[in-house]
C-alpha cells in the first residue's frame, strides 16, 4: 500500500486491487491531512487491502474547473488512465479520520453495479429539531419544524437552482462514496459535464440526484460518514480546551467508523496545530 502524491500513480507502484482515492489541493489543506488523517488511513488500507492515492494537483485544470469549488474534482476520478487498473475505488473526502474498529466499507456494497453511500440517519427528528435551532439561533415550534421537514426544508428550491425539477428531493453527503470504475465513469463524467456550480453545497445535490435517479444507491451505516459538525452542535462542546475536545472526538470516533469534518477546516487547521505543537493526537 503506498501513497501516491502526483495526478495519480504509476502502474508499477500499484499493490492492491481496490483504492481509496482523495483530492488535497494546496499547502494547508495537505499539512492538515498528513498531521490529522493520513495514519488513519495507512492502518485501514493495510488491515484491508487498498491503496491509498492522495491526489496532489487538480484533475482538470481549465479556467471552469478552477472557479468552481474543488469538490467538483471527486468526478474526475474513475476517469484517468490509472482508474480502470482498480476493481473497486472508495472516494474519501480528505476531511475525514478513519476508525480502529472500522469495517471494510466494501464489503457492505457487494454488487458492484451499486454504489454505496451512507444513509441520512444520523440523527434523529428530535436531534434535526434542536439542531436548527441551535444553528440558526432561533426557536422553532414542534409545528412549525413538521411543516418543514415535510417540505424538505426548502431544498427543492435549491434542487431548482441546479435546473433540477422534482417532487422527492433528497440529499445525500457525498463525502464517503464506494465505486466501480469500469461501472460508474461514464455517469460521473456526466454530472461534471452537466451541471454548473449553484449554491454553497458544490456538486453534492446533482450527484445525489443522479445516483438517486438512476436507481443505483445501496445505503449503508452513516457510522461510516459521522458528521462531527453536528455532534458539535447538538454536544454544546468547547473546542479550544485541549484536552476536552480530544476526549469528545474520542468518544466520537467510538461512534464512527469514518468520520467526516465538512465544512470544519478551522477544527482541522486547530488539530494538526496542536499535534505540531503538543502531540495531541486522536
Amino acid at each position: 500500500m503506498l501513497i501516491y502524491v502526483r495526478n495519480g500513480p504509476e502502474s508499477a507502484g500499484q499493490e492492491h486491487s481496490r483504492a481509496i482515492v482523495t483530492i488535497v489541493l494546496g499547502d494547508e489543506y495537505e499539512r492538515v491531512w498528513e498531521l490529522v488523517c493520513r495514519d488513519s488511513w495507512e492502518r485501514y488500507g493495510r488491515e484491508f487491502g487498498y491503496d491509498v492515492i492522495a491526489i496532489k494537483a487538480a484533475l482538470d485544470q481549465s479556467p471552469r474547473a478552477s472557479a468552481r469549488s474543488p469538490a467538483w474534482q471527486k468526478l474526475l476520478i474513475l476517469s484517468q488512465s490509472w482508474s480502470s487498473r482498480y476493481e473497486r475505488i472508495v472516494w474519501l473526502d480528505a476531511d475525514i479520520i478513519i476508525s480502529p474498529s472500522a469495517y471494510d466499507i466494501s464489503s457492505f456494497v457487494p454488487n458492484r453495479e451499486q454504489v454505496g453511500i451512507a444513509s441520512n440517519e444520523q440523527i434523529s427528528a428530535v436531534e434535526s429539531h434542536v439542531y436548527r435551532e441551535k444553528i440558526h439561533n432561533i426557536r422553532m415550534h414542534p409545528d412549525e419544524f413538521a411543516r418543514q421537514s415535510a417540505t424538505s426544508f426548502g431544498l427543492r428550491t435549491a434542487f431548482e437552482a441546479f435546473g433540477i425539477i422534482t417532487d422527492d428531493p433528497v440529499e445525500y453527503n457525498t463525502g464517503v462514496l464506494v465505486l466501480a470504475p469500469d461501472l460508474h465513469a461514464d455517469l460521473l463524467l456526466d454530472v461534471y459535464q452537466r451541471y454548473e456550480q449553484s449554491g454553497p453545497r458544490y456538486e453534492q445535490m446533482p450527484l445525489s440526484h443522479t445516483l438517486q435517479r438512476a436507481g443505483i444507491l445501496q445505503f449503508i451505516s452513516p457510522r461510516f460518514n459521522w458528521n462531527i459538525h453536528i455532534a458539535i452542535i447538538l454536544g454544546y462542546i468547547d473546542t479550544v480546551v485541549p484536552e476536552e475536545f480530544i476526549r469528545f472526538l474520542r468518544n466520537e470516533l467510538r461512534k464512527a467508523y469514518f468520520l467526516h469534518f465538512p465544512g470544519s477546516m478551522p477544527v482541522l487547521r486547530m488539530l494538526a496545530d496542536w499535534r505540531e505543537q503538543a502531540n495531541f493526537v486522536i
